[in-house]
């Protein structure tokens, strides 16, 4: 079937009130962006009260599926509001879409017609289109049976003001609110299955997201930047323009390890990591960190220790994961995408100069007197004059 429209909805951005123009403006840029990314054919986008409608030609929905905001899309075709031309084109619909399946199927298919109007004014109720075009796909195809609960196929038609739309695929996204409509926050990532899904998880809420990641080249092999930059690549597909830096961190870890009990490094290195963070935060206009962290995953995530490594910067720091459990982290990398990748072994610098018994339950007064042996302006401004910007 030849679909000439995208019938795109969402659900929190309806409940924004006055500002919810804002948002569906938000997300129509970011479609149009997505779109441009795949296509170079042209298109018009269209709000029409609940829903937005890209007017178009071979336009593919699935490059949509990762456009945060968005409810289901569906291909659609477009036809006039007269309830005689809807029961011919939904037929039409029917038959293009369903002919080939019901042919190879061995068993019974069960169906419904879902009808919606957006258009209160229009003559027939919802319940009088179903029945109607019902109707007509069962003299088509009589050995079809209705079932409006267990149902194999389902035609729509959803009755705007100015048209309507037929179609007979729903396309699931992952909902959220169009990233750019919150502020810009700077993501600590590394090659772990943490990082990544928390990063996510904040572009779904709308943040743009600046990414860092510390190495400890020489250390370290070339590997592993190789695979933060294929899991910055995977999370690159949620938003639009997409920066990663590279910071140095060798040289911090041997300070530590010089000047620190063996004990108290992890929580020195992360301290260090959240300022050094904090800093690019300033120069990206940022207004906060994102971290992996939760709660007694690893000694560095108990509840005294996170507070001991916050306690180094203002904040704030976000935390999405704080609350969940390993395999609930690890279902969300793999529906992102990042799993795959994350598991590769590849070591960085949180595997390096680890201690054999770290301390588990700190305190910020003990932290800050062990850090009394470091000049920690003069580390971050050597590290910070040596960044690498990438941009993807």
């Amino acid at each position: 079937m030849e679909y000439n429209s995208i019938l795109v909805r969402y659900d929190e951005i309806a409940l924004k009130g006055r500002n919810r123009g804002r948002f569906e403006k938000r997300l129509a840029e970011n479609i149009r962006a997505a779109l441009n990314r795949e296509f170079s054919n042209k298109f018009k986008i269209q709000c029409d009260r609940g829903r937005l409608v890209i007017k178009g030609e071979r336009l593919n929905p699935y490059a949509l599926k990762n456009v945060f905001g968005i409810t289901s899309v569906s291909p659609t075709l477009k036809v006039s509001n007269l309830p005689e031309e809807i029961t011919e084109k939904a037929l039409e619909v029917a038959e293009g879409e369903w002919k080939n399946i019901l042919a190879i199927s061995a068993n019974k298919k069960k169906f419904r017609v879902t009808a919606q109007r957006g258009f209160k004014a229009f003559p027939k109720t919802s319940m009088e289109i179903e029945s109607a075009v019902g109707s007509m796909i069962q003299k088509r195809f009589p050995d079809l049976e209705v079932d409006l609960t267990d149902y194999d196929l389902e035609l729509g038609i959803d009755v705007r003001p100015d048209a309507s739309y037929i179609f007979t695929d729903r396309i699931s996204c992952f909902r959220g609110l169009p990233v750019g409509i919150n502020q810009r926050l700077v993501a600590l990532i590394s090659g772990g299955i943490d990082s990544p899904v928390a990063a996510w998880m904040l572009m779904k809420r709308g943040c743009s997201i600046t990414f860092v990641h510390f190495h400890a080249h020489p250390y370290t092999a070339p590997a592993a930047k190789q695979k933060v930059l294929e899991l910055v690549t995977v999370l690159k597909k949620f938003q639009n323009d997409t920066v990663i830096y590279f910071v140095p961190f060798a040289e911090i870890q041997l300070v530590i390890n010089k000047n620190v009990p063996e004990r108290y490094r992890t929580i020195l290195y992360r301290r260090m990591m959240h300022r050094i963070a904090d800093t690019i935060k300033e120069r990206e206009n940022a207004y906060g960190l994102i971290t992996g962290d939760s709660i007694g995953q690893v000694s560095s995530q108990t509840v005294e220790n996170m507070r001991s490594i916050m306690e180094a910067i203002p904040g704030p720091v976000f935390q999405p994961l704080i609350g969940m459990d390993k395999v609930e982290i690890i279902e969300k990398a793999k529906m992102i995408g990042t799993f795959d990748i994350s598991i590769q072994d590849v070591a960085d610098c949180c595997t390096l100069f680890t201690p054999r018994s770290p301390v588990i339950s700190s305190t910020i007064n003990e932290i800050q007197r062990v850090e009394e042996n470091l000049d920690i302006p003069k580390l971050i401004d050597d590290v910070v004059n040596h960044l690498e910007k990438v941009f993807l």
